[in-house]
């Protein structure tokens, strides 16, 4: 974190890390700024975590179990020291969902995020095809997040889409929404596209 501070633009959390360890992580940070003769307000700390919106609880525990098993696979298998030093009581299925996935339906994600943004997170960047889900499956994610009726208003900016969620002040900024496929192979290529919530 003092590294960050001295070298860094903004802090960025890896979806690796627990949500327990978030304001821990902003207090070194915005120690070692201070130190610096810099102002921490002036930053916003970036959260990476497996984003996915689905329609029905069935789909929910199946997108859950599905990016569970990748999350931990692909971690443990790189040796990353955030997954490889958890204790068995923090790679439970309810331990893995509450400290680094939002999933649900847009309602239950949208809770989520204030919650994250009550910790202090200024953005989320949303990792929607994490470990190369189903094609559709991730069209449909993408899609249900950018059409849900809570957004009250558009403003274009430029090749971007700023929209606000209701009355929570949260903005989502949705840029590169894109699925396509091969029309010579018909295979499904990656989506390309991402979303970010920008909480202040």
């Amino acid at each position: 974190m003092r590294r960050a501070a001295r070298l860094g633009d903004e802090l960025v959390i890896s979806v690796t890390q627990r949500k327990d360890d978030i304001l821990r992580m902003e207090s070194v940070y915005d120690s070692e700024l201070r130190s610096l003769g810099k102002d921490p307000k002036q930053k916003r700390t970036t959260l990476n975590r497996i984003f996915f919106v689905v329609d029905n609880p069935g789909e929910k525990e199946e997108a859950e179990r599905y990016f569970m098993d990748i999350f931990l696979g692909l971690y443990l298998k790189w040796g990353h020291q955030n997954i490889t030093g958890m204790d068995e009581g923090s790679r439970t299925y309810e331990q893995i969902m509450r400290n680094h996935f939002i999933i649900g339906e847009y309602s239950q994600c949208i809770d989520t995020i204030i919650r994250y943004e009550q910790l202090g997170i200024g953005e989320i960047c949303c990792l929607m095809n994490f470990g190369s889900p189903d094609l559709e499956k991730v069209e449909k994610s993408l899609r249900l997040n950018t059409s849900c009726p809570i957004f009250i208003s558009q403003i274009a900016c430029k090749n971007q889409k700023y929209r606000d969620c209701g009355n929570s002040g949260i903005r989502k900024l949705q840029y590169g929404l894109c699925a396509s496929r091969n029309a010579t192979t018909a295979t499904a290529e990656p989506i390309k596209g991402a979303v970010k919530y920008i909480l202040k």
